[in-house]
């Protein structure tokens, strides 16, 4: 029984680490044990964030033009990119290891970045993540600015700040 070995409502050190979007989360605090089944975490700060990324992702949908050798030119959707890759819906075509032209349009008053990437992984639902295999560093450099500058205007929503 947890209550006899902890003494109920007992507080230890803890170390509480999870996964999310942002990469490995990791935070330090005390641990309260309430009954067998519940064990609650109070943070002693601010979440300590691990980028296990080479490049920030964000969530971002968007069109994307992708381009196969056997499939020719066709519409697809970006559900999330970064400097380095994208998740695709919309295209269950592509294969593990297949290599596509793409270009996506970042912004309206510039040219769209285009290139070449690899299909890296195909999920459970469907979607594929593909890794940028030919970039321009410029085009690399647009990318990584736009994703900043998407993460920049989460945060001020949810803070309630004007954009």
């Amino acid at each position: 029984n947890l209550d006899d070995e902890r003494g109920g409502d007992s507080l230890e050190s803890a170390k509480l680490e999870y996964t999310s979007r942002r990469g490995l989360i990791k935070l330090r605090g005390e641990a309260v044990f309430e009954d067998q089944s519940l064990v609650r975490f109070h943070p002693d700060g601010d979440a300590e964030v691990l980028q296990r990324r080479d490049f920030v992702r964000v969530h971002t949908p968007r069109p994307v033009t992708v381009e196969s050798g056997e499939d020719g030119r066709r519409p697809a959707h970006i559900v999330d990119l970064s400097g380095g890759g994208m998740l695709l819906t919309d295209d269950e075509s592509l294969a593990v290891d297949q290599m596509i032209r793409f270009t996506i349009s970042v912004a309206t008053t510039e040219l769209p970045v285009e290139g070449v990437a690899r299909v890296v992984r195909i999920r459970e639902d469907g979607k594929r993540g593909l890794m940028f295999e030919q970039i321009s560093e410029h085009d690399r450099q647009r990318l990584i600015r736009f994703v900043f500058e998407c993460m920049r205007t989460a945060r001020a929503r949810t803070r309630g700040d004007r954009i």
